[in-house]
């Protein structure tokens, strides 16, 4: 767990079959939790088509939480994300729609500069976002 001396970030996953309690032990956990953000997502095997849908729905529980906390925190996000993926910002809030009530909804998707348009820079700096 996370001590509040610490500026770490940690993701805990928990996996297994149906119905052997790792909702349970998710919600026993978040009760542990002091300080800091505690969110949930849930691979559904009926929305198995769906990618990336459990990392989906706990950054939009993320997103959620932090328009909860007023314009000056989403600023300060978006103004992050801007400086690190500059026209690329779209791009997650295909991944995470509640992203758009974070950062300004006008953001739109504009050409690419030169030092934007390989592949593999744009997965670094979304690499880099999400880390």
């Amino acid at each position: 767990m996370m001590q509040p001396e610490q500026q770490a970030k940690e993701v805990v996953m928990i996996s297994g079959y149906s119905g052997t309690g790792k909702t349970t032990l998710a919600f026993k956990l978040k009760k542990k939790i002091k300080e800091g953000a505690f969110v949930t997502g849930k691979f559904d095997q009926y929305n198995s088509g769906e990618p990336l849908s459990a990392i989906s729905q706990a950054f939009g529980e993320l997103c959620r939480m932090i328009v909860k906390k007023g314009a000056t925190l989403c600023k300060e996000i978006e103004d992050a994300l801007h400086a690190e993926l500059q026209s690329e910002v779209y791009l997650l809030t295909q991944i995470v729609p509640d992203l758009k009530e974070v950062i300004n909804q006008e953001t739109q998707h504009t050409k690419k500069t030169s030092n934007e348009k390989t592949s593999e820079a744009r997965q670094l700096k979304l690499n880099y976002a999400l880390r």
